[in-house]
């Protein structure tokens, strides 16, 4: 692999304890920086040092979003999502901006607490949300483009106890659309996810009656992501437990989308037990194009790693180098040749995937943005990725998880290599 080493610089901290930490052109120093504070803090062990293949992406920026809140990239169909929190991190409600050029979309704005997750259907149709809620309650909502209708759902853990573990008590914590957004898959902490029909839910109907409890072979867990399938046969969970090391559930759906909905299988996959392997609680999923590849990211002590999996035996097949920073986020370009992945340091890599049918993370072409980022997504070309980041940080409130005044940087990378 050919790398050009970083310049020196500020860059976001790998080990994610402070703001900022200097590279020196060769080593992360002991030199920190918080909101302008500098101090020092010593590294043990070190992280390793950014990736910079030899090939690059040129950065455009393209606009700024506050106050800041989770976001979700859909550049295939050129629009973004963000839910943006008001006072104390209630009611800010969200926001979808068109991405080319780049501009607010008229929706209807509305929001009733923290959200945790915002994810699109691939085919457009819908928008849907997990929230902050009270105790013992999952809650969340979804928009339909076609109607206008926004629906929200609320599951109380109290009555449904059989769902959801005691632990679970600060509402949804993960939610996922179906391809076609026919079905909502969403989760709390610690908890087993639940399957429903979305079209029940925005007509007004039964949905409360249908929801399907999905069994799971892995206790104990956090799960964060759930991530769809392109083909809608696989339903896949990010978990990690205790000790850190992250594992993956699957569902499989012979039918499909149809609405028995019958999961005939769960599987997990634990990683690799090295040093390169997954972990953390903050980990990274998303299935290739063809459904066929699983990739996963995370990371943890300033550490990060990619593997990816073949969906049906759940085999690792490829693993890249250790990482400086965190993995964030991942998404496989459409034409299958790219994964890309950005980093806790704001590192944006583009993969690139063996044509010969078994993947191999070969980094490609780097790229740079001033914060750690926050989301990823490939343009139908694959010629280039729109990047979400943390352009200035939430100020958190003490003893609490609502935050307030942080901006949301966006920028799009194109790609400096010729293109399958």
């Amino acid at each position: 692999m050919v790398t050009t080493a970083a310049k020196p610089d500020w860059y976001a901290d790998p080990t994610e304890r402070h703001r900022l930490r200097y590279w020196d052109g060769a080593r992360w120093t002991a030199n920190v920086s918080d909101q302008g504070d500098a101090s020092l803090d010593e590294l043990a062990p070190e992280p390793p040092p950014p990736v910079r293949p030899a090939g690059q992406m040129t950065v455009t920026p393209v606009g700024t979003i506050k106050p800041a809140g989770p976001v979700v990239i859909d550049a295939v169909n050129g629009r973004l999502a963000i839910c943006c929190f008001g006072v104390l991190g209630i009611g800010g409600g969200y926001r979808v901006y068109a991405l080319d050029p780049f501009a607010q979309v008229k929706h209807p704005d509305f929001g009733t607490g923290e959200c945790r997750q915002l994810v699109f259907d691939r085919a457009g149709h819908r928008l849907a949300a997990a929230e902050f809620s009270f105790p013992h309650l999952c809650q969340g909502w979804v928009h339909d483009h076609a109607s206008g209708r926004h629906s929200g759902f609320a599951i109380s853990t109290s009555a449904q106890h059989y769902m959801f573990s005691n632990a679970m008590h600060q509402g949804s914590d993960s939610v996922a659309l179906s391809p076609s957004g026919r079905l909502l898959a969403f989760s709390g902490p610690e908890a087993l996810p639940l399957v429903g029909v979305v079209d029940e839910l925005v007509a007004g109907g039964e949905f409360y009656a249908h929801l399907f409890p999905l069994p799971s072979i892995t206790t104990g867990v956090v799960r964060r992501p759930l991530v769809w399938s392109p083909d809608g046969r696989t339903l896949a969970s990010a978990t990690h437990d205790a000790s850190g090391a992250a594992s993956v559930d699957l569902w499989s759906f012979p039918n499909g989308e149809d609405s028995q909905m019958v999961a005939v299988t769960v599987r997990s996959a634990a990683t690799p037990d090295s040093g390169t392997a997954v972990t953390g609680g903050r980990v990274a999923l998303q299935f290739s194009p063809d459904s066929q590849w699983l990739a996963l990211g995370g990371g943890s002590a300033g550490t990060g790693a990619i593997e990816i999996f073949e969906v049906q035996s759940m085999t690792p097949v490829s693993r890249s180098a250790a990482l400086p920073a965190t993995v964030r986020a991942l998404d496989f370009a459409p034409n299958g040749a790219f994964l890309v992945s950005g980093d806790a340091s704001g590192n944006v890599v583009v993969w690139t995937l063996r044509a010969d049918g078994i993947p191999a993370l070969t980094p490609t072409a780097a790229a740079q943005v001033p914060g750690r980022v926050l989301a990823l997504g490939w343009t139908q070309t694959s010629d280039g990725v729109f990047v979400a980041y943390e352009r200035r940080p939430q100020k958190l409130i003490v003893g609490g998880e609502f935050g307030m005044g942080g901006e949301v940087g966006i920028s799009f990378a194109r790609l400096d290599i010729a293109t399958p």
